[in-house]
């Protein structure tokens, strides 16, 4: 009986997986003694970096969010101070900036808020913009110092 009748028939019994069954030799076995410690040191580092590099990447994710919403937050903190026309005095830009970085919560350490007026076709605008750098645990194997992350508000004063 062939192989693909039995496999068509049902009767596996008549199949046999030699290459399964077969019993590898002493000699062979010496030689493959090492293998698998060796393909573990092959894919330890290289497993490891991974993980730490989706640590990163979490963590830049979570300051680019604090840095947008600081900076919305802020924005929203120069709308309510400014004044139409009028500039922004010392202490009004150092409560934005105070309001921005209370907004990032444990992150606002590591933020520098910048405070900027203009005005454009709409009107009269305060701009907040928040930025940090992010200095990765990875970066010191790969040769980064920081990757800069930034974001900004603009709101218009009505």
């Amino acid at each position: 009986m062939n192989s693909l009748t039995a496999l068509l028939t049902g009767s596996f019994a008549s199949l046999s997986l030699p290459a399964l069954t077969r019993r590898t030799s002493p000699s062979r076995a010496r030689a493959e003694c090492g293998t698998s410690s060796v393909e573990l040191a092959l894919l330890v580092p290289v497993l490891f970096l991974f993980i730490l590099g989706t640590v990163d990447a979490g963590q830049a994710v979570v300051l680019y969010s604090g840095a947008g919403q600081a900076a919305r937050d802020g924005a929203r903190a120069a709308k309510i101070v400014k004044q139409p026309g009028l500039a922004l005095s010392s202490s009004q830009t150092t409560a934005i900036q105070s309001t921005a970085r209370d907004a990032a919560g444990l992150i606002g350490v590591k933020l520098a808020v910048a405070v900027a007026t203009g005005s454009d076709t709409n009107g009269e605008y305060v701009k907040v913009t928040v930025t940090a750098a992010h200095q990765p645990v990875t970066g010191q194997f790969l040769k980064i110092t920081s990757i800069p992350i930034g974001a900004s508000s603009k709101l218009y004063v009505a």
